[in-house]
């Protein structure tokens, strides 16, 4: 069975992850998620059927730490 997604579900998903929801509401339909890791999941299969890179996933350049060192002398 292959599924189509749109914008608004993905909007939607994403929507309902950043303030801590579980139930996503869209096109009429109510889905309830057990965890925000399923909410998680569920905006990955979204966005990889939209031919998007997952917006929660980590890219290289962000959340990187560098340390420095300095000697006076």
């Amino acid at each position: 069975m292959v599924m189509a997604f749109s914008a608004s579900q993905l909007d939607a998903l994403q929507a309902a992850y950043a303030t801590g929801t579980l139930e996503v509401s869209y096109d009429g339909r109510t889905v309830k998620y057990r965890s925000l890791a399923e909410l998680e999941r569920a905006i990955g299969v979204v966005a990889q059927a939209l031919g998007l890179s997952s917006p929660l996933a980590p890219t290289g350049g962000r959340n990187r730490i560098g340390l420095v060192a300095h000697t006076r002398g």
